[in-house]
């Protein structure tokens, strides 16, 4: 059985190198900026595996599943309000081990909110 020309997949073109210029005030807050919209808007996605992955679901009732809910809202505020502040403090660091060291822990913050997100949906409490 052959595929129709019109359902071969397209190559796609080679990646272009990245420039080698700095950015610069306005490149950086725009950078910055759709960091922002990703954290908020976005689907975080983990780096890591979901330390809680291998544990038994507990038996919930409705009551206890909509306070478990509210508390893991809670704690993304958290998360979202950590990764403003590493990513913050990452854009105006003197010292590049510095700022690896706070994009490092912003990373972590990402896998916060991706569990986060996973335990909402396990829940039944997604917006």
């Amino acid at each position: 059985m052959s595929t129709p020309a019109s359902r071969l997949p397209v190559p796609l073109p080679a990646p272009r190198p990245r420039s080698r210029r700095r950015l610069g005030p306005v490149d950086r807050l725009l950078v910055e900026a759709q960091r922002a919209l990703d954290t908020v808007f976005g689907e975080p996605a983990a780096s890591r595996p979901n330390p809680a992955g291998d544990l038994p679901q507990a038996e919930l009732d409705a009551a206890q599943r909509r306070h478990a809910a509210g508390l893991m809202r809670i704690n993304h505020v958290g998360e979202v309000c950590a990764q403003g502040l590493y990513y913050g403090q990452a854009a105006v660091a003197r010292e590049e081990s510095t700022r690896g060291h706070l994009l490092e822990a912003a990373q972590e913050e990402t896998d916060h909110l991706a569990w986060c997100a996973e335990r909402l949906r396990e829940l039944d409490s997604v917006s």
